[in-house]
């Protein structure tokens, strides 16, 4: 409960009563009559007895849910439900959310980085067929690039997002209407093995990559 409580924190008053509904058909069983008690959900009670959700409405959940969220913290609220996910429920969550938030430079790099190397498979399922494709195809080593401040640059210790376009990574040092102006920027460019490339997202025509180091 404590898990949906901090998630239902971070929408607004008005939806929350959907929000509520639509979680009933992706919590465990045991979790679902008292969630139905402490918001007063008499009529959903009876999906106590429920024990599987379809993939198709288990998608449909999740993007009934992601749609009440801010951009600000759309990814943040999806943490906070993933946990109650099937591994195929989660990578696509993760997928939806991801594209979905904006401002991410607001939250630790490591926790983003958790996101997207938990333990589960099928971790394709991030990514749509176009950009699986572009994924799939991508070479053995990759040059990529990412905006980055002095401080940054200066700890060698970057973020996961990056892009195959060095025209997108100079859009946000130079562009961006929420970087800090007082910010010196610069382009990092790096070449990277492929597997380290954890996926791929043009859904905002950025060509960005998550690149995540292995350890």
């Amino acid at each position: 409960m404590k898990e949906i409580q901090k998630a239902l924190r971070l929408l607004p008053d008005a939806v929350r009563p959907f929000a509520v509904e639509r979680m009933m058909l992706i919590i465990p069983p045991s979790y679902r009559r008292k969630l139905a008690n402490r918001y007063s959900l008499d009529s959903m009670a009876s999906m106590e007895s429920v024990n599987t959700v379809s993939v198709e409405n288990e998608r449909k959940s999740i993007d009934d849910l992601l749609i009440l969220a801010g951009s600000e913290v759309k990814l943040e609220f999806f943490s906070t439900f993933s946990t109650f996910l099937t591994d195929q429920g989660y990578w696509y969550g993760l997928g939806k959310a991801y594209i979905g938030s904006d401002w991410l430079g607001r939250y630790p790099a490591d926790w983003k980085k958790d996101l997207f190397t938990v333990s589960k498979p099928q971790r394709e399922l991030l990514m749509n067929p176009s950009d699986l494709e572009t994924f799939d195809a991508l070479p053995n080593s990759c040059t990529i690039y990412r905006s980055v401040s002095r401080r940054e640059e200066r700890s060698d210790e970057f973020g996961i997002s990056w892009s195959l376009s060095r025209t997108v990574a100079e859009f946000f040092a130079f562009n961006y209407v929420r970087r800090t102006r007082s910010e010196t920027m610069s382009i990092k460019e790096i070449t990277v093995p492929r597997q380290e490339i954890v996926a791929y997202f043009d859904r905002r025509a950025e060509r960005e990559v998550i690149y995540i180091p292995l350890k």
